[in-house]
């Protein structure tokens, strides 16, 4: 799976997009089209890659596993590790800011924009090392996210009601009923939602109030035999093919046509004023994707699923 080798993955797409911002920097014979052709193409046959991994390593069994001590979910970080893709483009940025720093015509925001870059590339690359999952100990939960880590004893969650469901499942969360028992590292912020890849939250939810429900079976979190007697008194998650699931088109709310309509009118700004054809093009861009966006109320992929995987629609969500 893609997560066993993510570390390899991210040192790729990192190599991959300071290799070609140096080479565009460094070298005027590259700073064309020929040298952002051979760019793309790097990055495509990468993308294209992961994409295959990701397909090809998707199909464990929908269930908790034994690690260590305890359960946890599944840790595929296909999801994730697809964002890795996007390492080339943000090395394209970095080219195009070093190539306005080198050139003397912008110094100052190339050398800007080349630390940005940076910074951006190193946050990423720092984040996606870590795939979120829920795990089950003797102690209580252990929930990791991408920033840190909420350890929650199974005495700090309500007794009566230790989680609550909530559409869409992945904001389903946990009740606390006693917040002074629970360890935070990182950053966590407030949030005590179930955040998992591998298995349905149903399930987890259900695994949980086993837990809470009856104390007397987490001494036996870890074994075997536990596992089996959770699979076997727990629903079986049944996948669904893609071409059946519903499709939800997501609302278009005043907030976001008002943040969409600012983004465009910078963008249109930047393509009036700038000189610069790095700069141009990637307004144009930008302000393209904004007014389709803006046009409609159905997400790219949403439109895909329903035109080519015979998704049928669902009720649409509130404005």
């Amino acid at each position: 799976m893609l997560y066993r080798h993510g570390r390899t993955v991210i040192a790729l797409a990192v190599l991959i997009a300071l290799a070609g911002a140096a080479t565009m920097i460094g070298s005027e014979a590259y700073r064309d089209m020929v040298g952002l052709s051979l760019f793309g193409v790097l990055a495509l046959a990468f993308a294209g890659s992961l994409v295959v991994s990701n397909v090809a390593c998707r199909h464990g069994p929908r269930t908790l596993r034994i690690s260590g001590d305890g359960f946890t979910t599944p840790r595929h970080g296909g999801g994730l590790l697809m964002l890795a893709s996007m390492f080339p483009l943000i090395g394209i940025g970095i080219a195009a800011a070093g190539i306005e720093a080198t050139s003397g015509r912008h110094v100052v925001l190339g050398i800007a924009g080349v630390a940005v870059g940076l910074i951006l590339l190193a946050g990423l690359a720092a984040s996606l090392r870590t795939v979120p999952s829920v795990d089950f100990t003797r102690r209580g939960l252990t929930l990791t996210r991408l920033a840190g880590t909420i350890v929650v004893p199974w005495d700090a969650l309500d007794p009566g009601r230790p989680t609550v469901r909530r559409r869409p499942p992945a904001s389903s969360t946990l009740v606390i009923a006693r917040p002074d028992l629970v360890e935070r590292q990182g950053i966590t912020g407030v949030s005590n939602a179930i955040v998992a890849e591998g298995v349905p939250v149903d399930l987890l939810l259900d695994a949980i109030r086993v837990y809470v429900g009856d104390p007397g079976r987490r001494a036996a979190i870890g074994t075997s035999a536990e596992l089996d007697r959770l699979h076997a008194e727990l629903p079986t998650a049944v996948p669904v093919p893609l071409a059946e699931r519903p499709v939800r088109e997501p609302g278009v709310t005043i907030t976001g046509l008002a943040i969409r309509a600012l983004l465009l009118a910078g963008s249109l700004t930047v393509e009036a004023l700038t000189s610069n054809w790095w700069l141009e093009q990637a307004a144009r861009t930008i302000s393209g994707v904004l007014v389709i966006s803006m046009a409609g109320k159905v997400h790219p992929m949403t439109w895909f699923r329903q035109r080519f995987a015979g998704n049928p629609p669902a009720p649409p969500r509130p404005e």
